[in-house]
């Protein structure tokens, strides 16, 4: 039986931690895993580290969740947590997966995982 398990990486620092769980996952038979990207990992200004992981890990399905960076706005933080919690929501009823992964390291993690949550992942 294979399970399907999805894993939010939002920056550069997290790709770099979850680089032996990526590898781990490439030769398991019993795992189908979704990585949901968002935030800096797709900001041409960070070096769109989303394109390297794509392209280094060729096997996995992408969810790229809409981005917009509000630099300019003084709230960015809770605009750019919204987007994700929202579009994140979406996307998890849509997959359904029985383990959501994230390595909380940052503000955008928070919803991601609060969106498992809610969907009792």
């Amino acid at each position: 039986m294979v399970d399907k398990w999805v894993l939010g990486l939002f920056n550069r620092a997290t790709y770099s931690r979850m680089k032996a769980f990526l590898d781990y996952c490439k030769d398991r038979k019993d795992i189908d895993l979704t990585i949901i990207l968002g935030s800096t990992m797709l900001d041409e200004e960070y070096g769109e580290a989303g394109k390297e992981l794509m392209q280094e890990y060729k096997d996995y399905e992408y969810i790229c969740l809409p981005y917009k960076s509000y630099k300019s706005e003084k709230n960015r933080v809770n605009l750019i947590s919204a987007d994700i919690l929202k579009h994140t929501g979406e996307y998890l009823l849509q997959i359904g997966p029985k383990v959501a992964i994230a390595v909380a390291d940052r503000f955008e993690t928070l919803p991601f995982v609060t969106a498992a949550a809610y969907l009792n992942i």
